[in-house]
């Protein structure tokens, strides 16, 4: 047997976000998701200290994890990784 899609069935995107981790010590910490904002707009938001005190910023892909801390906190500050 075998199967094929139908055009007659939308495809939908597999969610793209991130999640900022914010550190608010004694205060605890909170989550940041906002499926909207790309990574220039996390990046843009780094920049001006929107987001301060950062304990980790997770990029979920098609329900795949993965830390862009450093890479995205990098890129703010104009620092090149090799």
């Amino acid at each position: 047997m075998s199967c094929k899609c139908s055009p007659l069935v939308p495809h939908t995107a597999s969610p793209h976000y991130f999640v900022v981790m914010e550190d608010f010590r004694s205060a605890g910490q909170e989550a940041i998701v906002h499926p909207e904002h790309d990574r220039a707009e996390i990046i843009r938001r780094l920049k001006t200290r929107d987001y301060k005190d950062v304990a980790f910023i997770h990029e979920i892909v098609d329900g795949s994890l993965r830390d862009v801390t450093l890479e995205l906190i990098g890129e703010a500050r104009g620092l090149v990784f090799a």
